[in-house]
């Protein structure tokens, strides 16, 4: 008698395998998107807090570069009709965008695009949407 699997026994552990894929695929691609979106909004808080710490020294300078009003943000440049501002800070930078800096030194909102993500910062919240190419 010849010892191996059948042709039933095969396809059962193929059914079962497609069948763990159709449920485990989708959640790992789920958690990467998650983990790419977190990744976003963290760098545009970091960018934000940049932007304040910026308005702030430039206050604190005799000769410090009026940082209020609205900006578009180019490789996260700031510029408007008078002063191009560049942000120091290391890491993705937003590739285009607009930013509004209140009175009192704050980012009241900004519309900005990270890679393929459009970001939307209402002052407080992070909305991420992704964007198709």
């Amino acid at each position: 008698m010849k010892k191996g699997f059948t042709l039933i026994e095969m396809l059962a552990v193929l059914f079962l395998l497609l069948i763990l894929s159709a449920i485990v695929v989708p959640e790992a691609v789920k958690r990467t998107n998650k983990a790419e979106e977190d990744t976003i909004s963290a760098n545009v808080l970091n960018y934000i807090k940049e932007v304040e710490t910026s308005v702030v020294n430039e206050i604190g300078k005799d000769d410090g570069v009026n940082l209020e009003g609205t900006f578009q943000v180019n490789d996260g440049i700031l510029t408007n009709e008078t002063i191009s501002y560049p942000i120091n800070l290391k890491g993705d930078l937003p590739s285009s965008g607009t930013i509004i800096i209140a009175t009192n030194g704050k980012v009241s909102s900004a519309n900005l695009i990270y890679k393929q993500f459009q970001t939307v910062y209402d002052g407080h919240n992070i909305e991420i949407t992704h964007i198709d190419e």
